[in-house]
């Protein structure tokens, strides 16, 4: 039983890698987050993410997509009558699970995104704190996106990432980052 198992996966690897292809590239764009939760007052912050792509095939119209992307998140916060900004930048990791509708190039995609926190500040009146030892070294949020790729392996894409992990390194408050993200991507085959 297991050698037939073990030949049904092998013969099933070699059809899909003799069919498709593996495509790789840059991703870049826009992002609007804000944090959630235990807080009161935040709003959007825009910043930016880039990084690269890896699309691998698995089935016809289905493929697998990890990403790697510096992403800046955080919020906006009116506190006692002046604005601080929590500038919070990540080394995300998503991995979405992507189908794509027959030849249209329209997709839909939902996965995890893995984050490590790369620094965290706040500013306010012209000042500049570290704030990242107060916030947790990991997040862990949902992705779940569309998007639209040409023949010629340029793309755009819109995805809402669902902060699941408290950012907040405190037992007493949670605290969630979310955000849509706007891209431009570019893939061209191994």
């Amino acid at each position: 039983m297991r050698k037939l198992l073990f030949l049904s996966a092998v013969s099933l690897f070699s059809i899909m890698g003799a069919n498709a292809q593996i495509k790789i590239g840059p991703k870049a764009g826009m992002n609007a987050y804000t944090l959630t939760g235990d807080v009161q007052g935040f709003k959007s912050q825009v910043s930016f993410h880039f990084g690269g792509v890896l699309e691998i095939p698995v089935a016809s119209g289905f493929s697998i997509q990890p990403e790697i992307l510096y992403s800046g998140e955080g919020a906006k916060q009116n506190a006692n009558g002046q604005t601080v900004k929590w500038q919070l930048t990540y080394l995300n990791v998503p991995v979405m699970a992507k189908y794509t509708f027959g030849e249209t190039g329209f997709n839909v995609e939902a996965g995890p995104q893995f984050g490590v926190m790369m620094s965290a500040k706040a500013k306010a009146g012209g000042q500049t704190q570290n704030v990242k030892d107060q916030l947790t070294s990991f997040n862990f949020a949902l992705g779940l996106g569309a998007g639209w790729r040409h023949k010629s392996g340029f793309g755009a894409g819109a995805r809402y990432n669902i902060g699941l992990s408290n950012v907040v390194d405190s037992p007493n408050a949670t605290v969630k980052s979310s955000g849509f993200q706007l891209s431009l991507s570019y893939l061209f085959s191994l």
